[in-house]
């Protein structure tokens, strides 16, 4: 029987058989909550689309069946419409697997076409807009800031939470699990596989648990990727780099994978403006301590009011920033850029590169903040 695509699954095969085709994105098994047991649920996809797979009994056999990146075909399962309120695709459908016979068939590599069955399709940041509650997705993201510090939730988990921009878009990171202590360095480019797009009572977070994968930006991952891929990582990193950070060239040998700040700069754009064209509407005073013995702190620690790190000391004063809805008009772009400019002009280089992650950082936090 002629495999189905995926996105073509409809209501008619739920009286029909039929066989589907696809990568395997992701597979869980975890027990009820309400009851004994436990049950598996997987994604597998294809270069349009993708469908759930779920199965209540047997499951841990069933889950040998569907090893995490492999191309399985399925031509056992039964048709069913996927409650709204659990859904972990846009697919409108879901496969349910028969615990007796489920009929999974792990496709041999040399006879699987990457076109059809990439190993991996990123969200881009306009798709992260169109999404509901609870969906696993892939994601290539800009680390722009991360917690030093770990805390706990209601639940008792612990949680390290970083905000990182997918294409133009910011969104906040909870990293839960084995993956609280991995090395997450501002400026590094992070591939979270399998992650849960949350969005509680419009508070919008990916949640990156024991079922994710975290991935930096080695060789060997971007030869692994597709044109369309390899365009979007592009994008991130053009962004950034005009949003004053700078990432690893793409052409980087497996030895060059970000693992410290030193290898993630942050540079401001070569053009110097005259201090005479800015205006400022706020000051910022006593700025740097002309103490160097010390290397500053790159922590992703949250600004305050009055800062001593290290070898300067920063005192912020409260600024008239107002709401995005409530700029004047008079307040460009280009005004704005050369208010940071003429402010970084005045740091010395010493301390320059720490003085950058801190703006970098206070931005983070204005954007949370819904400014």
């Amino acid at each position: 029987m002629q495999p189905v695509k995926i996105k073509n699954i409809n209501k008619s095969y739920m009286k029909k058989p039929f066989v589907v085709k696809g990568r395997v994105k992701f597979i869980n098994v975890e027990p009820n909550r309400n009851s004994s047991g436990s049950h598996l649920n997987a994604i597998i996809f294809d270069n349009i689309s993708e469908i759930e797979v779920v199965a209540f009994k047997n499951c841990e056999n069933i889950a040998k069946l569907l090893p995490k990146d492999s191309v399985v075909t399925i031509g056992n399962g039964t048709l069913r419409e996927v409650n709204k309120d659990y859904k972990k695709t846009k697919h409108k459908y879901q496969i349910i697997l028969e615990s007796n016979d489920p009929k999974v068939q792990i496709v041999n590599n040399d006879e699987v076409n990457i076109s059809d069955f990439p190993l991996r399709k990123y969200t881009s940041g306009a798709d992260l807009k169109t999404l509901t509650t609870g969906m696993i997705i892939d994601v290539i993201g800009v680390c722009t800031q991360i917690d030093n510090e770990k805390t706990v939730n209601g639940q008792q988990q612990i949680i390290r939470r970083g905000n990182i921009l997918v294409d133009s878009i910011p969104i906040e990171v909870k990293f839960y699990g084995d993956k609280v202590d991995g090395l997450y360095n501002v400026g590094s480019t992070l591939f979270l596989n399998s992650v849960k797009y949350i969005n509680y009572n419009g508070f919008i977070y990916l949640s990156v648990g024991n079922s994710s994968s975290v991935q930096f930006n080695t060789q060997q991952l971007l030869n692994s990727m597709d044109t369309k891929q390899l365009q979007q990582l592009e994008t991130v990193k053009k962004f950034c780099q005009d949003s004053t950070i700078k990432l690893p060239d793409q052409k980087l040998s497996n030895s060059s994978i970000t693992q410290s700040n030193n290898n993630s700069t942050i540079e401001l754009p070569e053009q110097r403006l005259s201090t005479s064209s800015v205006t400022q509407s706020y000051r910022i005073s006593d700025l740097v301590d002309e103490s160097t013995d010390e290397r500053p702190s790159t922590s992703g620690s949250t600004p305050s009011n009055k800062r001593k790190t290290h070898d300067f000391q920063v005192e912020e004063v409260t600024s008239k920033i107002k709401k995005k809805t409530e700029l004047d008009k008079t307040f460009s772009d280009e005004r704005f850029v050369n208010l940071v400019m003429n402010f970084m002009e005045r740091v010395d280089n010493n301390n320059k590169h720490a003085v950058q992650l801190r703006i970098l950082e206070f931005i983070s936090n204005l954007l949370k903040e819904d400014l």
